[in-house]
C-alpha cells in the first residue's frame, strides 16, 4: 500500500451507491463513493505504523465499519548498493554483489538481476544477492539491478560494462 493512495474492496448495497468515510488512527481522512482515496503524505508518514478502518455508509445513513487493521506505510525506495569485480573479458567470470536496505519501513522483498545480454533475469529474495556471470561476447553492457521493498517500491540501479 502507498502512502498516498488507499484501497478496500467496495460493498455491494441493492437501493443505490454507498459512501466510504476512511479513518486513519481514529481520526476520518475523508469520504468517498469509490474504492480508493488519496491522502497527502504529511497524513501517512513513511514507516509509522497507524490503524485504518473504513465505514460503509448506505442511501439511509447506516453505517457499517470494517474491522480495524494494523498498517505500516512506506513511501520510500530502498537504497542499493551494486559491486562488480573480476576481469572484463569475454568468458571471464564476473562476480556481482548488491545489498539494498530501508532505514524505516517494510523491509526489502527481493533484488532482480538482469545482465544486459541473453542471460537470464536472476530474482533473489532478501536484501543480499551474490552471483558470477561470464558474457559470452564482447561488447558493451548494461547490468540493471532492481531492489524491492515489501511495500511495491523498487530502486534500480545500472552499470555498463565493457567486455573484452
Amino acid at each position: 500500500m502507498s502512502a498516498k493512495q488507499l484501497r478496500w474492496r467496495p460493498g455491494t448495497d441493492l437501493w443505490g451507491p454507498q459512501r466510504y468515510r476512511v479513518l486513519i488512527s481514529g481520526r476520518v481522512v475523508g469520504e468517498t463513493t469509490g474504492s480508493s482515496l488519496k491522502s497527502s503524505a504529511t497524513k501517512l508518514s513513511g514507516g509509522r505504523r497507524v490503524t485504518y478502518q473504513v465505514v460503509a455508509i448506505d442511501s439511509r445513513g447506516q453505517e457499517t465499519p470494517s474491522r480495524t487493521q494494523r498498517v505500516r506505510f512506506d513511501g520510500a525506495a530502498p537504497t542499493l548498493a551494486v559491486n562488480v569485480s573480476g576481469k572484463r573479458r569475454r568468458g571471464s567470470p564476473l562476480r556481482i554483489s548488491a545489498r539494498a536496505r530501508e532505514r524505516r519501513g517494510s523491509g526489502v522483498a527481493q533484488i532482480k538481476v538482469r545482465y544486459g545480454d541473453s542471460g537470464a533475469t536472476v530474482r533473489q529474495r532478501g536484501a543480499r544477492f551474490r552471483g558470477t556471470h561470464a558474457f559470452r561476447r564482447p561488447g558493451t553492457f548494461t547490468l540493471r539491478v532492481t531492489a524491492y521493498d515489501r511495500a511495491g517500491n523498487t530502486r534500480v540501479k545500472s552499470v555498463r560494462l565493457r567486455i573484452s
